[in-house]
């Protein structure tokens, strides 16, 4: 049934070569145009995965927690932590003038925006003595500004000075000093004020400030004695290893939501022109760039250019190839151009079905060349047949449908099987490239059997005595094998043999640095950084749900022999206490109505000025 059916439509094909060709072609052009427009190319490694898959579900609740940008890191390696701090700074000034290429730049720890959140970090002992400085202020947050005067803050001294006579401790002094030091500024200051009163100058209003009266001095005696002062002192900075020989600057880059391929291209290409420059600024230190997305940028790159290069070569191959075995030209050009239309309605087809490629997928088209001439092969090679028997090109195309186009339809719907089957794994990549090269061998199996018998119909003599190019003679060549059959069969059973002992050295290598070309800087400049530092730019991810639950799983991790080191940031931020936040609250609450500057203060009385002066000495 099918070798009748394939033998009446090349006839009803024959009848209008023409009309079919252009119909092929007119399809396959719309099919780039298609292409061009809307294939879209996935450079992320998490394209590949099943987002359905458990592990990559965890993997994407984190993305929607913390954010799916990854860092391109920018290596620079000197002599000293000085050269190297100064071309990190300028990059970073470089970089953060150019926020359509870069939305975010990491230079150096500074947790100078922590100190707005300083009071978390104390402990409950200095948070009460912030509550009896704020008591202690108390007419002034209400309005009384007279309460930070002259005689007032000399009493404040006076009555420090008694209480150090009581108990002497070190934040006692402290304060005291503090007092002492404040007094004497703003007595310098009136002096000076008065001295400009009695000359032509006129006198300057003196202000006291609310942040000068006691409430900031203890705040900043507090913060340096917290652990954010301790982090400020000693984790703060460039971001330095190897003696501080070699900086490192993370840069997160703009995306652009388009079909290009490798959304970060556009800024990729910035900052390499950026690096440029800055090297040449700085001769003395060596630049470099690698990351994640630079890594895959560059992976998709090297991929779609040398999936050109390979197709081409492929291509130009098998066309040489089938000439030479073939004995002729214009059949195995024919049976290329055949092909050619067919993988033009496979690209059409990958846009309608998938949408994009991807690192995998990109693939495809040199699996359609090698497995879809096989098709055309088939086909030519019976046709050629008949024809040297005396067919005429009506006839012979006819009976090449019947006898070769049952089998290369069995055969290329099987493959495509094969591959669909791929498509029901949980590897969105295997998956994809399943679907797309299934599809593709069967629009391939259609040219071979629509659009080259149009061709050949319309390039071939129709003379029955005209004899096509004889192919070389392979049947004559294979046959002294049939002589000897047992022979050739232990021949092959031993070689079969030797070559499963390479079965023994078969490891799977997870390194997925090793999936990259050769030569290309970022993966260069990624394994210098594994090789002198503990630094990479792949890692694991654990979130835990408390504090408890994060050190145990800390601990645990870092006694694996499999674990170089663990990072976490719980042990930075201060403990949930409700009482703690409570207590911060209330002195918001206290604090809150306080105007943005501080009002101009009265002249002291004479009087109660003396009376603390003469109670001082």
């Amino acid at each position: 049934l099918l070798a009748r059916a394939l033998s009446w439509a090349t006839r009803a094909i024959l009848r209008a070569p023409r009309g079919v060709l252009l119909v092929g072609l007119v399809s396959a052009g719309l099919c780039l145009v298609a292409t061009v427009c809307w294939m879209g190319f996935k450079t992320s490694r998490l394209d590949l995965l099943n987002p359905e898959s458990e592990y990559n579900q965890r993997w994407l609740a984190f993305l929607d927690e913390f954010g799916s940008d990854d860092d391109a890191v920018v290596i620079v390696e000197g002599a000293g932590a000085d050269g190297v701090g100064v071309a990190i700074d300028r990059l970073t000034e470089t970089l953060e003038r150019e926020p359509d290429y870069f939305h975010t730049v990491l230079s150096k720890i500074d947790i100078e925006p922590l100190r707005h959140k300083a009071l978390h970090y104390l402990a409950p002992d200095q948070l009460q003595r912030v509550n009896q400085v704020v008591a202690e202020l108390r007419p002034a947050i209400a309005g009384n500004w007279n309460h930070l005067e002259l005689s007032n803050q000399w009493k404040r001294c006076n009555d420090a000075l008694d209480h150090l006579h009581q108990s002497a401790s070190p934040d006692q002094l402290a304060y005291v000093q503090h007092v002492c030091d404040q007094l004497s500024a703003l007595v310098s200051g009136l002096a000076e004020a008065l001295q400009r009163a009695g000359g032509d100058t006129p006198a300057a209003p003196a202000r006291h400030h609310f942040d000068r009266s006691g409430l900031g001095f203890l705040a900043e005696q507090l913060m340096r004695d917290s652990p954010l002062g301790a982090m400020a002192s000693h984790e703060c900075g460039h971001l330095l290893f190897n003696d501080g020989r070699t900086g490192i600057l993370l840069v997160r880059m703009t995306q652009t939501r388009t079909n290009q391929l490798g959304q970060g291209s556009r800024a990729h290409g910035r900052l390499l022109e950026i690096l440029e420059q800055d090297q040449a600024d700085f001769p003395e230190t060596t630049l470099g760039l690698t990351g994640l997305p630079i890594l895959e940028n560059d992976e998709m790159r090297t991929s779609q250019n040398d999936m050109i290069v390979a197709g081409l070569v492929s291509l130009l191959g098998v066309a040489a190839l089938f000439v030479a075995g073939f004995g002729g030209v214009r059949l195995p050009l024919l049976t290329v151009a055949a092909l050619l239309v067919g993988m033009a309605w496979s690209f059409g087809y990958v846009t309608l079905a998938v949408g994009h490629l991807n690192i995998l997928s990109i693939s495809f088209s040199v699996i359609l060349i090698g497995l879809g001439i096989d098709f055309g092969i088939h086909y030519v090679a019976r046709y050629a047949q008949l024809r040297t028997e005396g067919s005429s090109t009506d006839e012979a195309l006819p009976r090449t449908a019947a006898v070769v186009g049952p089998g290369i339809i069995t055969g290329g719907v099987t493959t495509a099987l094969a591959f669909f089957t791929a498509g029901l794994t949980h590897f969105t990549g295997v998956a994809e490239l399943g679907i797309i090269a299934g599809g593709g061998i069967l629009l391939t199996i259609v040219a071979a059997l629509v659009v080259l018998p149009a061709l050949i119909r319309m390039a071939e003599p129709d003379d029955a005595d005209w004899c096509p190019p004889r192919p070389l003679p392979f049947a004559s060549l294979c046959a002294p094998s049939t002589g000897i059959p047992r022979l050739v069969i232990i021949a092959v059973v031993a070689a079969t043999a030797v070559l499963a002992l390479g079965t023994t050295r078969l490891r799977f290598d997870h390194n997925l640095l090793n999936l990259q070309a050769e030569g290309l800087d970022s993966v260069a400049w990624e394994h210098r950084l594994l090789d002198s530092s503990d630094r990479s730019v792949w890692f694991a991810v654990s979130v835990a749900e408390s504090r408890q639950e994060l050190f145990r799983r800390k601990a645990a991790f870092e006694e694996l022999s499999t674990v170089h080191h663990t990072e976490e940031i719980a042990s930075l931020l201060p403990e949930r206490d409700t009482q703690h936040e409570q207590a911060i609250r209330q002195l918001n609450q206290q604090l809150s109505h306080l105007p943005e500057s501080v009002p101009l203060l009265p002249v002291t009385p004479r009087a109660p000025l003396m009376v603390e002066l003469q109670r001082t000495v």
